[in-house]
């Protein structure tokens, strides 16, 4: 469930999960209850967490390689602005955003599986380019935005002008070398939650990539695709309706009594807070759009 307030990370923090996200074992996938105790962090890459330190020791063959891949990226520093920015403040960001619009982002990752007709989730991927946005103003709804999406399988590659062929080249066996070490967590956590949730088809493997010229940075997260989701009509322009919905920076949270509503984050003293906002409201004065497009598209 999306959060309704989130703080904002502090310059130069070494955090490397985000303080506004839940957090679950890395091993049985079950999250820390609200009153629960503190769960055990890996010393070394800092982003998994676990419940017990048996579950951290079985966990150790699958996240031996990943854990040594991510300690690497924790000591790596990209150019912003003319200051110099830890990479992994990427995901922190990069949680947030993506905790916050992960509603649309289902809907999204179901339209990217329909796409193609041999697509395997259990090794296939979804390519999502992301650009930092220069007017977030904070807002974590609209730190980044959608710049272009593809599936590893499609024969053109990354789809990107601004990588030349050798960083084509490199960039690509760094998707695959990361994908390698992270996809069997993904199928183990498929494979737990299929089992509580049998309208759970599989896991769409993402691969974000942050374009931070000369140099990117990659997150890799996963995408739940229902079987609800692929039953639902699809048109070609429902795809490009999702990416400015996300764009725009509306976001979905859950409210008592009402369910899933569409709304804003606005700023409230150093915190940014869910606001509730109309369908017609997000349609005309947010995406721009004619009253008419009201029903046609997924806000309700």
């Amino acid at each position: 469930m999306m959060k309704a307030q989130y703080k904002p990370h502090k310059p130069g923090t070494h955090d490397v999960v985000s303080r506004n996200l839940p957090i679950m074992c890395g091993y049985c996938f079950e999250p820390r209850a609200p009153d629960g105790p503190s769960l055990r962090r890996c010393a070394d890459c800092k982003h998994v967490f676990y419940c017990s330190r048996e579950h951290q020791k079985a966990h150790w063959k699958r996240h031996k390689e990943y854990c040594q891949d991510e300690r690497s990226d924790i000591l790596g520093k990209v150019a912003v602005e003319d200051e110099w920015v830890p990479l992994h403040q990427d995901s922190l960001y990069l949680g947030d955003w993506m905790n916050l619009h992960f509603y649309m982002l289902e809907h999204l990752g179901a339209d990217l599986f329909r796409l193609s007709k041999d697509f395997d989730l259990n090794k296939d991927y979804a390519i999502i380019t992301l650009k930092q946005r220069e007017d977030h103003a904070g807002d974590p709804a609209k730190f980044f935005e959608i710049q272009s999406m593809m599936l590893s399988n499609d024969p053109e590659g990354v789809a990107d002008a601004d990588v030349g062929e050798k960083d084509h080249k490199f960039l690509l066996q760094n998707i695959r070398e990361n994908v390698k070490h992270i996809a069997p967590d993904f199928m183990e956590m498929t494979k737990a939650y299929s089992s509580k949730n049998d309208k759970l088809m599989g896991t769409l493997i993402c691969v974000f990539y942050i374009k931070r010229m000369p140099v990117y940075s990659v997150s890799i997260k996963p995408i739940p695709i229902y079987r609800s989701s692929l039953e639902k009509s699809f048109s070609p322009d429902h795809s490009k309706f999702l990416k400015d919905t996300i764009n725009s920076g509306t976001v979905w949270c859950d409210v008592d009594d009402e369910g899933k509503v569409c709304g804003t984050m606005v700023k409230k003293g150093s915190n940014w807070v869910f606001q509730k906002a109309s369908t017609e409201f997000i349609l005309t004065e947010v995406l721009g759009l004619p009253l008419s497009a009201l029903g046609s598209e997924p806000l309700d």
